[in-house]
């Protein structure tokens, strides 16, 4: 009986022993899996914050970006409505040279037949005064 008590108290001391070191093991391992998650969390935190921050200046781009094609939209618009103002203009400019140009082609007529009418005069009076 003495044999079979000191056999189960060895049993029973290496199985605790055993135990110890299995429970010493799992908690090493649960502590380092812990720590990794920790680290982790923080990695993700951080990415997360980039992240935002990133969302962030690409929505200030856009919205500069919207800003300028409205200001690059009504420099467009401005520039078309002072073509066509300029070209309104130039046809007035036209007008006005064609009427000018008519006006001195009259005025070429009729000096082309004041000076026709002049030598007439000049050759009536020459022979009168004959």
């Amino acid at each position: 009986m003495k044999r079979i008590n000191r056999h189960l108290t060895e049993l029973t001391k290496k199985h605790d022993e055993e135990m110890a070191k299995f429970s010493s093991s799992f908690t090493s391992q649960i502590e380092e899996q812990h720590q990794m998650i920790s680290d982790l969390s923080q990695q993700l935190i951080f990415i997360y914050s980039e992240k935002q921050e990133q969302e962030q200046k690409l929505t200030r781009l856009i919205l500069k970006m919207k800003e300028k094609y409205k200001e690059c939209k009504n420099q467009r618009l401005n520039s078309e409505r002072k073509v066509a103002n300029l070209e309104h203009q130039n046809k007035a400019i036209n007008s006005l040279y064609n009427k000018i140009e008519e006006k001195l082609s009259e005025l070429i007529i009729k000096e082309q037949a004041l000076t026709q009418e002049n030598s007439e005069l000049k050759a009536e009076n020459k022979e009168f005064r004959k």
